[in-house]
């Protein structure tokens, strides 16, 4: 055999290798363009150490964040003229809602405009009070009893202001009233307070609203609060800062991390339990208040813990055995062999070749594994 043809072997040799070692690098290997991502249900979870033994799973209920709730009620009595949302309406901050029209309202604007005339008429008075007694042409009298008016004028002034202030007027509506036109003075509008979604809306067009009456209710909904019970035999596994996994049944392959950020410090005398409370993030609306939810708490280990624990909604199985997708890149996703060693409702202790530092899709797993089906069937054909 020729040198030239054992080279030529080895250089074949050679390249088959390269192809063989590229391949098994990248054969496992999932990427999902934005396409493909849209409507999917797929996020990621950090894998955690620890082993079923350093678990403590709470009862838990979803609530609305109070601060992020309002119910509006109108500053003054009217007659409801215009209604511009209904219940289930997503209304932005500052958004019209209805309008009223209040006679209540518009006796106060008028009062107030009257009062900024007298003010100014007695304000040209005592300017010109002022000048004559300087010239010693009036009395000082006049000239005090003048400034006196004029005073008197500014205070009437300041309280019919306050009053619009009160009845929800801002301080650039006050002063664009003399602009209004007759039937805007008795015009009472509704606004939102912030972006949310309205919940309730008990107004109807042509009803007459009183300042008990609740018109609407509106709810911010990107965060809300899991608050969770701790019994008393277990709170001394549970603290402020613990990281913990939130869970509903309503949506068995979604789950959430979050961290306690607060423990109660009584007890319900009946249940014998402390609430506990995490917040997370809502943006899509899909936690509903007064949903059932679990917490599931990492308790500090005693012990150095060699076992991992992931979410089960992240697990597939194959034909060879179950399988996690963890991420590699930014839409890139590697399938890893495990071995599951217990396995609950939410999570499972597995071991394989994967550590604290990585990440696995949770959600629509499968959707990982027939594009990796699919690219594994192109790559055969194209041998």
């Amino acid at each position: 055999m020729s040198k030239f043809t054992i080279s030529l072997l080895i250089c074949g040799l050679m390249s088959l290798l390269m192809r063989a070692q590229d391949h098994d690098e990248h054969q496992d290997i999932v990427h999902l363009d934005g396409r493909k991502m849209s409507g999917l249900n797929l996020s990621v979870a950090r894998v955690q150490s620890g082993n079923f033994n350093e678990l403590c799973e709470l009862p838990a209920t979803i609530k609305f964040i109070p601060q992020k709730v309002v119910h509006l009620t109108p500053r003054v009595p009217g007659l409801v003229g215009s209604v511009y949302v209904k219940q289930g309406d997503w209304v932005s901050k500052g958004q019209v809602l209805a309008i009223l029209e209040s006679q209540a309202l518009g006796t106060a604007k008028s009062s107030y405009l009257s009062a900024v005339a007298r003010q100014n008429l007695y304000e040209k008075t005592f300017i010109r009070e002022k000048q004559l007694w300087e010239r010693k042409i009036s009395p000082e009298q006049d000239f005090l009893e003048a400034e006196n008016r004029w005073e008197e004028s500014r205070i009437e002034v300041n309280e019919r202001r306050q009053a619009l202030l009160v009845f929800g007027l801002t301080k650039k509506e006050i002063a664009h009233v003399a602009d209004a036109q007759d039937h805007e003075l008795i015009q009472y509008t509704f606004k939102a307070p912030f972006s949310g979604v309205v919940t309730d809306a008990h107004i109807t067009k042509g009803e007459f609203l009183n300042v008990e009456s609740t018109a609407f209710v509106i709810v911010d909904p990107s965060q809300v609060w899991v608050v969770g019970q701790v019994f008393e035999k277990d709170l001394h596994r549970v603290d402020v800062g613990q990281k913990v996994i939130v869970s509903v049944d309503a949506y068995p392959d979604r789950i959430v991390e979050g961290t306690i950020d607060y423990v109660s410090a009584a007890l319900n005398n009946e249940t014998r339990s402390a609430e506990t409370r995490v917040v997370i993030q809502n943006e899509n609306g899909l936690f509903k208040s007064e949903m059932f939810a679990r917490l599931t708490l990492f308790v500090d280990h005693t012990n150095q813990s060699d076992g991992l624990l992931l979410p089960v909604a992240g697990i597939q199985r194959t034909e060879s055995g179950p399988v996690v997708f963890k991420q590699v890149g930014e839409d890139e996703y590697q399938q890893i062999p495990i071995v599951i060693v217990k396995k609950g409702k939410d999570l499972a202790e597995v071991k394989g070749p994967l550590t604290t530092a990585d990440s696995i899709a949770v959600g629509d797993v499968f959707i990982l594994r027939s594009e990796l089906q699919k690219s594994e069937m192109s790559e055969s054909h194209s041998h």
